[in-house]
């Protein structure tokens, strides 16, 4: 018998439906509407209340932040989404973590340095202009 006098496959049928029920257009999933899209994540959002916080004077540089439990429970987020939230605080410097179990505090402005007049700008002059480089001659002396 030759290879060619075999029987093939029968090929899947696309038209049949797959197994479970189908479900009809009206009761399928709605898509999720643009305002959803646009609003940012529950942990920008809570890191940007806290900062709003923090700025607007509600906790003093040096002071303790709420725990992680309690900003869970007044919010309504999760344990990652709180903790995400600090992270980006502590990444932007606005509040820093004192090791395990020291709980997250508001960071101290350090001064800047743009803050002390520079020496050369204190008398309104110029800085000094650069003296050109001496070259040696060829001839060795």
């Amino acid at each position: 018998m030759s290879c060619s006098s075999r029987p093939r496959p029968a090929a899947p049928d696309t038209t049949r439906q797959r197994d479970g029920p189908s479900i009809p257009p009206d009761r399928q999933t709605p898509v999720v509407p643009s305002a959803h899209l646009s609003s940012p994540p529950a942990y920008q959002a809570l890191a940007a209340e806290l900062r709003r916080a923090i700025l607007a004077g509600v906790w003093r540089p040096g002071q303790r932040l709420p725990t992680e439990p309690q900003l869970q429970a007044s919010s309504g987020l999760g344990r990652a989404t709180v903790r995400t939230a600090l992270r980006q605080l502590g990444a932007l410097q606005i509040i820093t973590t004192r090791g395990r179990q020291g709980g997250n505090y508001v960071a101290i402005p350090e001064p800047t340095q743009s803050a002390a007049p520079s020496p050369r700008a204190s008398d309104g002059s110029s800085p000094p202009a650069r003296q050109p480089c001496r070259t040696r001659s060829k001839s060795g002396a």
